[in-house]
């Protein structure tokens, strides 16, 4: 196994470890914890050694759709290489001097794309010359242990792609616009939606695929037998010449045929549009599959014994040099393999996208449908749940993720969020990743392993969200033109050394079993899991996160289309806003009252008729009393600014619609 001195050093967060009194009280323990715990950006909670909560879901029972991620191209997508190769083929063809073949180095091609990106990320070629940058450049391109590599990718750089680098960022522009625009008058012509054939093929049984099977098994070697049955049928390619022409359906003259390295069509060279005169070097993808959006495909529906079987057969597989041959008839189970070997290997993995490798993820999965691996609390009035003892006490425990986010702020909302209020249920296997990304709303969120393998985690502190964010973009500028809203897609994994390099602040924790990981509001996070676990995750929303709550809002507003927002803030706030008038009948929050007679005027309001509204202003206290119910003291300090704000807002937006209207203002 190679080395692991590569990975870079990341501060670990704090653990957390709650006394059995503190462990009473899930948002009193966050509210304590929080000054300390948020500038982490994600934080370890470990309970009091008493917490056992019994699982739940009946596994024997259990069925749960999976998603492949293909986690070769979660840093660098398949389909911008072969775009940038595109490009570069017909800059050399207009140079006179066609790209017919692609050099190489150890015996294998040079990624072209790559070796662009990393001279390109160091100011150019002319700066890595000049700082003697060509050894990290071949470092990063994994050429640690070739003599005169950092001579030859300089020669290689020079010879093919510095005339492609001095070109004019419009001149670049323009031929990606180009083929852009060649992919969608294709698609137009033919009344093809982007990604539908790939969507059709993967729903095609393996028996009829034919020429459009594709590769999209967890490993090549994945179809191994466990004990005299298959645990997984990987898509096989056509057979050598029975491949047939998607354009013209003929299946002759195979030396001028040319085949998608991604669906395995076939295509000969004079039927493409533009035609092409001979087989091109590199890669080479179908107009269809250069048009599909990158995400996570269905992976098929399992149950939890064969997803079992197929988790531990692809570890297994995986790092079988560590274990020998096992025995004929041994039962797979999970193995135990050195943290630091794993999490070397997956962003080894991510940062070679040339080698295929793909894992499944039953992910996102609404516990109303499968079950929640909590003993659940019955609904209020109805009978009380058939548990035992120790069971009926964790269903009304605060760490029961059942009861956090509905006994958070968002409780006010009266409805039930899938995802947000009501949790959601991970089955994980080796790699399974999620990916850089902030939570709905920015809101907080809280995940428990109830079982199996680690997780790691990584966080950024809200504080660098902006530098965070800046950084993604620079580090991969070509995914930020291609993938609209990347950032809120949560299908990109930019790993820690690269976010380091441009002042990011990345915090590192492995989750256990048995354990919590909260997320505070605003901070990116990411991760995967080391093998088979299962975990389940809530958001909530304590007091403190009320202003990032109208942050989530204003930058929706600033980008429309990016994020789609899961309920009205304003409306959570009128809510809460009336809760705390209902009980706290104080001056202090008059206000409140104000800003939901405020919110229901400008509701009112339409085209043909404007309502205008006046609020009371009322006298304001500096204190208030405690609450009787939820909306206690705390929660005002935090709700009055939010309310005068929300206040504010709707008046300035009355007086501006009233003035492009002519009307007086009252």
């Amino acid at each position: 196994m190679p080395a692991i001195g590569d990975l870079p050093t990341l501060p670990e967060v704090r653990v957390w470890r709650p006394t059995e009194e503190e462990f009473r009280d899930f948002h009193s323990y966050l509210r304590k914890i929080q000054p300390e715990a948020h500038t982490d950006g994600i934080s370890l909670i470990q309970p009091p050694s008493s917490w056992k909560p019994p699982f739940q879901i009946d596994t024997s029972k259990l069925r749960f759709e999976t998603r492949v991620q293909k986690i070769n191209e979660l840093f660098e997508r398949f389909v911008i290489r072969v775009r940038f190769l595109t490009c570069l083929r017909e800059l050399h063809d207009s140079l006179g001097s066609p790209l017919t073949h692609l050099p190489s180095l150890g015996g294998e091609e040079i990624d072209l794309y790559r070796l662009h990106r990393a001279v390109t990320s160091r100011g150019g070629y002319e700066r890595v010359c000049a700082e003697k940058q060509w050894g990290p450049v071949a470092r990063a391109l994994h050429y640690e242990g070739h003599n005169h590599a950092a001579g030859s990718l300089r020669t290689c750089y020079q010879k093919l792609l510095l005339a492609y680098e001095q070109l004019p960022d419009e001149k670049k522009r323009a031929m990606r616009d180009e083929k852009e625009e060649r992919v969608n008058e294709r698609l137009k012509r033919e009344g093809i939606s982007t990604g539908s054939l790939m969507s059709a093929r993967a729903a095609l049984p393996p028996g009829k695929k034919g020429a459009a099977a594709t590769a999209v098994a967890v490993a090549e070697r994945s179809n191994a037998e466990v004990d005299g049955g298959e645990i997984f049928i990987a898509y096989e390619p056509p057979v050598a010449g029975t491949e047939h022409c998607e354009v013209c359906k003929s299946g002759g003259d195979h030396k001028k045929m040319i085949l998608c390295d991604r669906c395995n069509c076939g295509f000969h060279c004079y039927c493409l549009s533009p035609p092409l005169s001979a087989v091109p070097a590199g890669d080479w993808l179908c107009v269809d599959c250069m048009s599909e959006r990158f995400g996570f495909g269905s992976g098929g529906r399992y149950t939890f014994e064969k997803y079992t079987r197929t988790a531990h057969a692809f570890k297994r597989v995986f790092f079988d040099h560590l274990l020998g041959k096992r025995k004929r008839g041994e039962v797979l189970s999970d193995m135990a393999v050195p943290p630091e070997d794993v999490e070397w290997q997956f962003w080894n993995a991510v940062s070679r996208p040339a080698n295929p490798l793909s894992t499944l993820y039953g992910s996102d999965l609404d516990s109303l449908d499968v079950g929640s691996g909590f003993p659940r609390p019955p609904p209020p009035g109805s009978a009380p749940a058939p548990f035992g003892g120790a069971a009926r006490a964790y269903a009304g425990h605060a760490w029961n993720v059942n009861n956090i986010g509905g006994k958070s702020l968002l409780s006010e909302l009266g409805v039930c969020i899938s995802g947000m209020v009501v949790p959601w249920i991970y089955f994980g296997m080796l790699f399974s990743a999620f990916c850089w990304h902030v939570e709905d709303h920015l809101c907080h969120s809280v995940n428990y392993m109830h079982w199996g393998a680690d997780k790691t985690w990584y966080g950024v502190p809200a504080v660098d969200s902006f530098k965070f964010e800046a950084a993604m973009r620079e580090a991969a500028p070509e995914l930020f033109e291609h993938e609209q809203g990347l950032l809120y897609r949560m299908v990109t994994m930019v790993p820690p050394s690269e976010l380091l390099e441009r002042g990011v602040r990345v915090t590192h924790v492995r989750q256990p079993a048995g354990t919590f990981i909260v997320t505070w509001p605003g901070a990116y996070h990411a991760g995967f899991s080391h093998g088979l676990n299962c975990a389940e995750s809530t958001n909530f929303a304590a007091e403190d996160w009320l202003p990032w709550g109208a942050k989530a809002v204003a930058q929706m507003m600033a980008a429309p289309g990016s994020r789609v927002l899961c309920f009205n803030h304003e409306e959570l706030l009128c809510r809460l806003a009336s809760a705390a008038v209902a009980h706290t009948p104080t001056a202090a929050v008059a206000i409140a009252a104000a800003a939901a007679t405020a919110a229901a005027a400008a509701a009112a309001a339409t085209a043909g008729a404007i309502a205008s509204a006046t609020s009371t202003t009322a006298t304001t206290t500096t204190t208030a009393p405690t609450c009787a119910s939820a909306v206690s003291l705390y929660t005002l300090t935090w709700l009055q600014p939010e309310v005068r704000r929300m206040v504010e807002g709707e008046r300035t937006q009355r007086e501006r619609v009233l003035s492009e209207l002519g009307i007086p203002l009252a």
